[in-house]
């Protein structure tokens, strides 16, 4: 039942949020810094904010990466069958 409670009031102690690119301060309900211009969301126990996920980046890695594979074997394998 502690345990609780001291979650609980730590939760309740962070009233500011810092960006995790500039170590800006920022308020709790931000959602992009005012200094840098990232996107923020929600805070971790230790008053830093969360990054988004960038799904783009995921999808430019993975279409980069099967184009890469796409040509090896276009290049190399094409003619051995």
């Amino acid at each position: 039942m502690g345990t609780f409670k001291k979650e609980q009031t730590e939760k309740e102690a962070i009233t500011l949020k810092r960006c995790p690119e500039c170590s800006a301060n920022l308020k709790i309900d931000a959602t992009e810094c005012v200094s840098c211009g990232i996107k923020v969301h929600g805070v971790d126990k230790f008053g830093k904010a969360k990054r988004p996920i960038n799904w783009g980046a995921y999808l430019f890695t993975f279409l980069a990466w099967s184009g890469f594979l796409l040509y090896i074997w276009w290049a190399f394998f094409k003619d051995l069958q």
